[in-house]
């Protein structure tokens, strides 16, 4: 029986400024998928990890098997069936790309086994409609996403990054029922201001600049009210010596952005921290 086993790393959206255009990858962190053709119907071998329990074992309501036979269909092949193992260490609903990851690994998994170059972020995009997620996963890096195109970005420097993932999850529904749908032209102006600011600090690895251009005046301030302690979280980030500290896609995951090691592992080790770097590589075979 055919199979592939697949990593894709967890990936955090909006980076700041960049509300559903920017998104980062990182490393040591991620979720891995096997995957086969099998004769039976579609079935789950097993889940283990971060909210196992909350992985659905039906395949018409699981992402990894909608992507998986939509690409499948796309490819010609309408009545494969597959079987899926899961390791999960992103946490569901924690704000670090959980659904994007699955809905990716559905739609390259099928491509791999199909031995297909057929494009899966469409496919992926159809069931997880975020590309600052789902661009980042595939590519690596720092993505600028959309519809309409997608553009990596190179990375002028070292930096690490430190995720607090708290124990409470905060739906992306909840989350964009607090943001108002329209902006005046001058708050318009800033938050694009600070998004082009950040690419361009980012690929001339310009750490003041980045420092200056990493924040969110936009949905972060909105977004706090839902998170308990997350102000008090960001003023120790700063404080130890962070470039910036935002919220990780809709949360409640924080992220702090160093450019130094040993500030972002001290950070890390006194608040609970995860300290890791960002992920030259997207979704891959392993």
């Amino acid at each position: 029986m055919k199979s592939v086993k697949i990593y894709v790393p967890a990936t955090i959206g909006n980076v700041g400024p960049g509300f559903d255009v920017l998104g980062l990858a990182i490393e040591g962190l991620g979720n891995t998928y096997e995957m086969a053709l099998c004769e039976e119907k579609s079935q789950i071998l097993g889940v283990t990890g971060v909210d196992a329990e909350f992985f659905p074992r039906e395949p018409e309501k699981n992402l990894v098997f909608l992507a998986a036979h939509r690409m499948a269909e796309a490819l010609g092949h309408e009545k494969l069936n597959f079987a899926i193992r899961a390791h999960q260490e992103l946490p569901v609903g924690g704000g670090l790309g959980s659904s994007a990851a699955a809905c990716l690994a559905g739609a390259y998994g099928v491509a791999q086994l199909l031995s297909s170059t057929r494009a899966c972020l469409p496919v992926a995009y159809e069931f997880e409609t975020h590309y600052d997620n789902i661009a980042p996963a595939y590519y690596g890096g720092l993505t600028i996403a959309s519809k309409d195109f997608i553009l990596p970005v190179s990375q002028g420097c070292e930096l690490w990054v430190v995720v607090v993932i708290p124990k409470n999850r905060l739906e992306t529904k909840k989350a964009r029922s607090v943001l108002p749908k329209e902006l005046s032209q001058e708050d318009w102006v800033l938050q694009m201001g600070l998004s082009c600011g950040l690419v361009c600090a980012w690929q001339q690895g310009d750490l003041k600049a980045i420092s200056q251009t990493l924040r969110d005046p936009y949905a972060e301030p909105r977004r706090a009210l839902l998170m308990p302690g997350f102000m008090e979280l960001k003023k120790r980030a700063l404080d130890s010596g962070a470039l910036g500290c935002s919220i990780s896609g809709a949360g409640p995951t924080v992220f702090a952005l160093f450019g130094d090691f040993e500030l972002a592992r001290n950070f890390a080790e006194q608040n609970k921290g995860r300290c890791t770097q960002v992920s030259k590589q997207g979704i891959r075979l392993c």
